[in-house]
């Protein structure tokens, strides 16, 4: 069962009473997140303003198209990492010995040049990781039926 479930899930009656509770089944509060949501926003009102200006343009207040860009945002992320993250451990479990050596000897030498934190420029410091990512993404895209095509060769 899903800790943060991406569809909404129902409950029948009595047996929700006796069941077994589930974090799904449990309220959360958005109170301790309202500081990450206000940063977020802030974040993206300076990223994207020219969006927010033809949204207002076509009628819709400015944070409420703020709002439901951060919205999709995340639920698309959300759903992609749910098919990306086990397929990618699948693939990496599969190989060879020699690859999960020299992944972890990359990680942890880009890690350790970074002062012990995982940063944007350190994951883009190591080429075997983003080239395994790459690949798992090639051989198993989170839309599959969806064609894209490459502005530029990424390799």
């Amino acid at each position: 069962m899903d800790l943060f479930p991406a569809g909404p899930t129902s409950h029948t009656g009595i047996a929700f009473l006796f069941g077994r509770p589930t974090p799904s089944h449990i309220p959360a509060s958005s109170i301790p997140r309202q500081g990450q949501l206000q940063e977020a926003l802030r974040f993206l009102l300076q990223c994207i303003g020219k969006i927010l200006d033809e949204g207002e343009k076509m009628g819709i207040q400015r944070e409420e198209a703020c709002h439901n860009l951060l919205f999709a945002t995340c639920f698309n992320s959300y759903g992609g990492m749910k098919i990306l993250f086990p397929s990618l451990l699948k693939f990496i479990g599969q190989a060879c010995l020699k690859l999960h050596k020299q992944l972890a000897e990359e990680i942890r030498m880009v890690i350790q040049s970074n002062g012990g934190t995982v940063t944007m420029s350190g994951m883009e410091q190591m080429e075997l990781m983003k080239s395994v990512v790459y690949e798992t993404l090639r051989i198993n895209p989170p839309v599959p039926l969806q064609y894209g095509k490459a502005k530029k060769d990424l390799v």
